[in-house]
């Protein structure tokens, strides 16, 4: 069976369409996010009342909470960032 004019126009323009997403990233390269310049800090405490010390003491130097979490029954861990 002999391919007709329709059949080589449509693998033309699959064959083209192809080609621009292959190299759409090479002309059109996308834009890069640089990681961010924070500084991260881990710190535990003990007691209950020593929680709020702590992040006064921190936020005082201008640290930020990312999170905390309950390691045992009386012990909490705090994430810091800079």
């Amino acid at each position: 069976m002999k391919p007709d004019l329709y059949t080589k126009a449509v693998l033309t323009v699959i064959a083209l369409l192809l080609a621009v997403i292959a190299l759409r990233p090479v002309l059109i390269p996308r834009p890069v996010h640089a990681a961010t310049g924070h500084t991260y800090m881990v710190d535990q405490t003990y007691h209950g009342s020593g929680v709020q010390n702590m992040l006064d003491k921190y936020s005082a130097q201008g640290w930020e909470v990312v999170t905390a979490y309950a390691l045992s029954s009386n012990s909490v861990e705090v994430i810091f960032k800079k």
